[in-house]
């Protein structure tokens, strides 16, 4: 089943990617992750597996692999901040699929598998993954390496290295900006005041 959920005009589809930012001037809590958001490269600093249906949606945090669900219509990490151990703003939706040639019916069956493959992962109680030089592995996964190793599983590689890459141990992280840059087609979610705060990151 492909759902759809609207966040601030935009809309997310059943295996699209969330992008986060740590942080929110909510609370304490979510300022503290404010200053830990600030070590990643690039905008982002999360990204999760948006399912449906609402806001429904599978990450990778601090207690690993996980399905959450906001009981609200719109973003409100600082209300489910104890159940994620994350506080975090959404501003950004990619899709994976889109200009890649995939017809229609193989677009539903790679999101679906997508899904299936993230959601197994949470029923196994995978653990949080701390070696970010290894993302091939399947036994734990970090945020941005779970959406890689599932879309990995349709073909689709979100984290394509160059002999460049190879002199460089970084280049084998999968930060959620590469997966944002690997998105043919994707999309800031205007929360205009929020992302002014993010601005001061």
């Amino acid at each position: 089943m492909i759902y759809t959920h609207s966040f601030n005009g935009v809309t997310a589809r059943t295996g699209d990617i969330l992008f986060t930012h740590d942080g929110d001037e909510g609370s304490l809590f979510g300022r503290c992750w404010k200053l830990i958001g600030r070590v990643f490269p690039g905008e982002f600093s999360h990204a999760a597996l948006y399912i449906g249906p609402e806001i429904r949606f599978v990450e990778s945090a601090a207690r690993g692999v996980e399905v959450v669900e906001f009981a609200s219509e719109s973003w409100d990490a600082v209300n489910h901040g104890k159940e994620r151990l994350l506080v975090d703003q959404l501003i950004g939706i990619g899709d994976p699929i889109a200009g890649r040639g995939i017809s229609v019916t193989r677009e539903t069956e790679i999101r679906e598998n997508v899904v299936a493959y993230c959601l197994q992962q949470a029923s196994d109680e995978k653990s949080y993954n701390f070696n970010v030089f290894n993302p091939e592995t399947d036994g734990a996964f970090y945020c941005s390496q779970l959406v890689y190793k599932a879309y990995e599983t349709q073909g689709i590689d979100l984290h394509p290295q160059t002999e460049e890459d190879a002199s460089s141990p970084l280049a084998a992280i999968v930060f959620p900006e590469e997966l944002w840059n690997a998105c043919n087609a994707k999309e800031l979610v205007p929360a205009q005041s929020r992302l002014e705060g993010l601005d001061e990151a």
